[in-house]
């Protein structure tokens, strides 16, 4: 570069360089003109002030680069940088006039060997920057992408990867548990996010999040890359499960078997991908009670109770499915909520059975009871006792210490409330 400049000016041969710059590169020839033009000028102004008026003429077909100084007449020079007076013009130009500008023309080689290499450092920063700048946009285009790179350095705050260009790291919280990369291996992520630094962008990547999972399906799918299935959401505990729902644009396509594949040959990839992640594919139902019973599998259930306004929804599993349907440290519970968006609360058969009854004892009121008479209902009412499940603790020694209750009427009150939940019970094996 420095011989091109100091030796060979004017030349079509720095045009070249220009032109195996921007190549190299993979930024724009104009781009690379310019830059060149702005440093030449920067150095020029180096020499001759800050405020110099200097112009630079740069011609592609003949080749030449031209370097002028733009000089004002003025009576009194106040700034010797870009003013002269008449006297001082005669040498470039015989007759002038006060405020007329002469452009005066000097030889790259006036600058010396120095300015030289300052203009090469100069466009070569730029030029740097410039690709800073398009690497930077490249990657941030393709966040929320998987892209394949190689493993440079393993660290205890996450992995270093060659993406060619620019250098990507794994944080350590996006490592799937469990999985060990090494130095030198091939492997894929999804692109999470993309930072400016000093040395130029540093993409950010993840193995840990939903999104990669979705992407791995787009890839290894036909029938989802080609969107005749649609994944509605994913929820993932990485390393351990995931849940994915999905739907079919054809009614004639299985959207859970397109994924899973004939004894889950089309899944396999995908689980060890991710570190054998078991995967559980479901299929997606604008019905919410259905689609949070699909999401609890491999559970069955026995109802959903949904409350929609506060998206809610309560289900009921068979004693012998409650484990299954919380799963390990309440991940399989823990994922269905993340997948459907619904607030999930779950009761076996026997916790719900005594919820009901509980609910119907709170609701039935002492005073709407008909078999008992006004006075021992006032008495009950008087020390607090208002519904029949106030009463579900007491014993007959415990109601005969109440004012003007005696055996007699104790007995009574515990008949009434042992015929109440009895009915409560038979209405709940009719239901």
């Amino acid at each position: 570069m420095e011989d091109i400049l100091g030796g060979l000016l004017p030349t079509l041969e720095i045009w070249n360089l220009f032109s195996d710059i921007a190549r190299e590169r993979g930024i724009e020839k104009g781009y690379v003109i310019d830059t060149f033009e702005s440093s030449l000028a920067s150095v020029v102004k180096k020499k001759f002030g800050k405020t110099a008026e200097v112009e630079i003429e740069m011609s592609e077909e003949s080749g030449e680069i031209k370097i002028y100084r733009v000089m004002t007449i003025v009576r009194t020079v106040e700034d010797s940088s870009f003013e002269m007076t008449k006297e001082e013009a005669k040498q470039y130009k015989k007759k002038t006039k006060f405020g007329e500008k002469i452009r005066i023309e000097y030889p790259l080689e006036e600058f010396g060997r120095n300015a030289i290499i300052l203009v090469k450092q100069v466009l070569f920063q730029g030029i740097r920057q410039k690709e800073k700048e398009i690497n930077f946009e490249q990657f941030h285009e393709k966040v929320g992408e998987i892209i394949n790179g190689t493993v440079t350095q393993v660290t205890s705050k996450g992995i270093y990867l060659n993406l060619g260009r620019v250098e990507a790291f794994i944080p350590r919280s996006d490592v799937i548990p469990g999985e060990r990369l090494f130095q030198g291996t091939s492997t894929r992520a999804l692109i999470k996010d993309v930072e400016r630094t000093p040395r130029g962008p540093r993409v950010v990547l993840s193995r840990t999040h939903p999104a990669f999972l979705k992407k791995l399906l787009e890839a290894e799918i036909p029938e989802v890359y080609e969107k005749i299935v649609d994944i509605i959401a994913v929820a993932r505990d990485p390393g351990n499960r995931s849940k994915v729902a999905v739907s079919s644009n054809d009614d004639k396509i299985d959207p859970v078997g397109a994924c899973v594949g004939v004894r889950g040959s089309r899944i396999q990839s995908i689980v060890k991908e991710l570190n054998g992640e078991n995967i559980d594919v479901i299929q997606w139902s604008v019905d919410p009670g259905l689609f949070v019973s699909r999401a609890l599998s491999p559970a069955k259930i026995y109802k959903t109770i949904i409350v929609e306004e506060e998206k809610k929804i309560t289900v009921i599993i068979p004693d012998d499915q409650l484990s299954l349907a919380i799963g390990k440290t309440g991940v399989n519970t823990r994922l269905a909520n993340k997948l459907t968006g619904w607030s999930i609360d779950i009761l076996s058969k026997e916790e719900n059975k005594k919820h009901v009854e509980e609910t119907k004892l709170a609701q039935l009121t002492i005073r709407d009871y008909k078999e008992l008479s006004k006075g021992i209902k006032t008495k009950l009412e008087r020390e607090g006792y208002f519904t029949f499940q106030n009463l579900e603790e007491l014993e007959e020694k415990d109601l005969i210490k109440i004012s003007g209750i005696g055996k007699s009427a104790a007995k009574k009150i515990l008949k009434a409330y042992e015929k109440v939940t009895k009915e409560i019970e038979e209405e709940d094996k009719s239901e």
